[in-house]
């Protein structure tokens, strides 16, 4: 029987005007982890130098990648009946292998469906029209996700989650041209002196660009002095800027939205009674202060995910106290 297993057991335009100042500038560098920023940096054909070096980063020698070809974002579904897909950066490789690099700063219903689903529809896309000879050989196909949250199934410390499919019988690999590799930068919490990988130093790099004044002396390298130079905010032009703002708007308003909805269900949860220390528990075992909390943030319609992130439940759990309503 075979199943995806981590390999180490075994393993978000439009142009419109801004409501917004620009006083958001306050930083030298454009933030790397916002929807603008992460295509400006990795998205586009002149500065592809720079994605084959993160991607080179990732992969850790198991893959070297010479040359990439951006494609087309979007994949049409063969009929009215399929959906279309929209992925945030596809690249073919030298060798007619495909990269698909989605940039994850919230958990989404169905997260892992959805990279199955994503993998699964550039697999299918490689069938040749009907008619013409196949020998069902197909080129490998791996999705690369950076992960701007705690991703609740890889509870160990390593920031870096390969996943592939393995014989679970004998823990050998089953099938390699296809890959899923999870970037956790929340769990990168190395400093200066600690940074001895490619990878290491790239992290440091997607998680302080935009705090930063100038470029380090230990990130020292041809790649990432272009992409201080890329990056710098003053460089950008009007265009440019009012999409990095609105990006920038977008991430500061979830932000206050999740942090308003935390404090206002945490303020109602104990205008009913339900104080914190309050010991009686559900037939769940949840105690009533988080029961009332989850209640209050699923009717200001919160989604699942976010709410079972804020009371550090798991989404199972949340599922259970909303049904009981």
């Amino acid at each position: 029987m075979y199943h995806f297993m981590n390999e180490d057991s075994f393993i978000e335009s439009t142009f419109a005007e801004p409501k917004v100042s620009y006083a958001s500038y306050q930083s030298k560098y454009i933030d790397p982890l916002t929807d603008f920023g992460f295509k400006f940096i990795f998205g586009s054909e002149p500065n592809k130098d720079i994605l084959i070096d993160f991607l080179n980063a990732i992969f850790q020698g198991s893959k070297v990648i010479v040359d990439l070809t951006y494609n087309n974002t979007e994949s049409t579904g063969e009929n009215q009946l399929s959906r279309d897909v929209f992925f945030d950066l596809l690249c073919t490789g030298q060798d007619g292998e495909q990269f698909i690099i989605e940039m994850q700063r919230k958990m989404q219903s169905h997260f892992m469906d959805r990279c199955m689903y994503y993998a699964s529809r550039i697999i299918s896309e490689q069938a040749p029209d009907s008619g013409e000879d196949w020998n069902y050989t197909i080129k490998g196909v791996y999705l690369i996700a950076i992960l701007d949250f705690d991703f609740k199934l890889n509870p160990g410390k390593d920031y870096l989650v390969p996943i592939k499919l393995i014989n679970t019988n004998t823990q050998t690999l089953f099938y390699d041209k296809i890959a899923f590799l999870f970037l956790e930068l929340r769990k990168f919490d190395k400093e200066e002196k600690d940074l001895v990988s490619d990878l290491d130093k790239w992290c440091y790099v997607l998680k302080h660009l935009h705090r930063l004044e100038k470029m380090p002396v230990f990130l020292n390298k041809r790649i990432f002095q272009k992409i201080f130079n890329l990056a710098e905010v003053g460089k950008l032009n009007k265009k440019e800027r009012m999409s990095y703002d609105r990006a920038l708007k977008a991430r500061r308003d979830y932000n206050n939205t999740i942090n308003y909805a935390k404090e206002e269900a945490m303020r109602e949860g104990k205008a009913e009674g339900l104080a914190e220390g309050k010991a009686a528990v559900k037939a769940e075992g949840i105690a009533e202060t988080i029961r009332a909390n989850v209640i209050n943030m699923y009717q200001k319609e919160l989604t699942i995910e976010t709410i079972a992130e804020i009371v550090n439940l798991s989404v199972d759990d949340v599922h259970k106290i909303i049904e009981a309503i």
